[in-house]
């Protein structure tokens, strides 16, 4: 790479990182414990979420693991699921989430497990 090109990138990512100091970044809420699952369904409504993507792999579905939330969300909250999360989620499995993500006008986005 020519010297030229490399302290253009150098100078773009400072630029960048200097930036990013007063951008409105938000933390993320992380829900655990007892009830958790369920809960979730009144932080969705307090923080103005109405339609939420939840994120998930297979085998929590098949266990049954969401359905405390699916049993409180249900006539609350209108939500899409994509649970094709695999550990490590490749490029494809952040696009298919993001089509369902528009497809169904989602405004919010819920993780269950830590591959989400």
């Amino acid at each position: 790479m020519n010297i030229f090109k490399r302290t253009w990138c150098r100078v773009f990512q400072a630029g960048l990182y200097v930036g990013m100091a007063f951008m409105p970044w938000r933390e993320p809420k992380l829900l655990q414990g007892a009830n958790s699952f369920a809960n979730a369904v009144d932080f969705m409504q307090q923080n103005g979420a109405k339609r939420p993507l939840i994120v998930c792999d297979k085998p929590a579905l098949e266990r049954g693991a969401l359905q405390p939330f699916f049993q409180k969300a249900q006539g609350v909250l209108e939500y899409a699921v994509y649970d094709g999360v695999k550990p490590n989620p490749t490029v494809n499995q952040v696009e298919e989430g993001l089509a369902i993500y528009l497809a169904n006008n989602c405004d919010s986005i819920l993780a269950f497990g830590g591959g989400s």
